[in-house]
């Protein structure tokens, strides 16, 4: 979905754009195409990380299911509680997305720059000699260079976006324990109360 964003929004601007503000589109598209991207990706994706969370904080001895954690939040909310969070988590996510491509984006094409600029320092330092080229590169080093720029995107964008992703995490898992008494069975709501109110005093130290 970013690739055909991507390549519509500069399709546009080869048509549109003036060619001295080709250089500040080249680095806003990146950033609109990810999180549209994202965007379209989350209204899919939110109910099924409802669920995902909620499943995570069962207490050990209850045997809940997807299925029956489905059911829950339909029953207690309705179909929009399969929707909670969707502001927020659009919130988050369509930043962190946009953050990380144009920072990846960024620091691809600044690599590719520098490399040209070497290249060509040792072409004419090799055609000086009377060599004829300076060779090829390794082929692993497009792979290096990909993996680096990505971890590097990916830090700046979890530093940037990691407090809205808290808020969204605490409205997905709103009234959780709620349901938690599916199961009558030993303490799971009690377990899972006490579990909740753990994690909320840590996250406040």
């Amino acid at each position: 979905l970013y690739i055909v964003i991507k390549k519509a929004m500069h399709d546009f601007s080869g048509r549109h754009v003036a060619p001295q503000h080709r250089e500040t589109a080249d680095f806003v598209i990146p950033f609109a195409a990810g999180g549209l991207a994202e965007a379209g990706a989350t209204i899919v994706s939110v109910p099924t990380d409802i669920l995902t969370q909620r499943l995570q904080i069962l207490p050990r001895n209850h045997a809940g299911s997807a299925p029956a954690v489905l059911r829950s939040v339909v029953k207690e909310q309705g179909l929009s509680g399969l929707y909670r969070g969707t502001t927020v988590t659009i919130a988050s996510c369509v930043p962190f997305s946009a953050v990380w491509f144009c920072t990846y984006e960024a620091l691809k094409g600044a690599v590719a720059r520098l490399d040209r600029e070497n290249k060509n320092a040792a072409d004419a330092l090799v055609a000086r000699a009377g060599r004829g080229s300076a060779g090829t590169e390794s082929p692993w080093r497009e792979h290096l260079v990909h993996a680096s720029c990505g971890t590097v995107a990916a830090i700046v964008s979890v530093v940037l976006t990691n407090p809205i992703d808290v808020v969204k995490t605490r409205m997905q898992t709103h009234g959780a324990p709620s349901y938690l008494s599916v199961s009558q069975q030993g303490n799971g709501t009690a377990d899972a109360k006490r579990t909740f109110g753990q994690v909320h005093s840590l996250r406040q130290r």
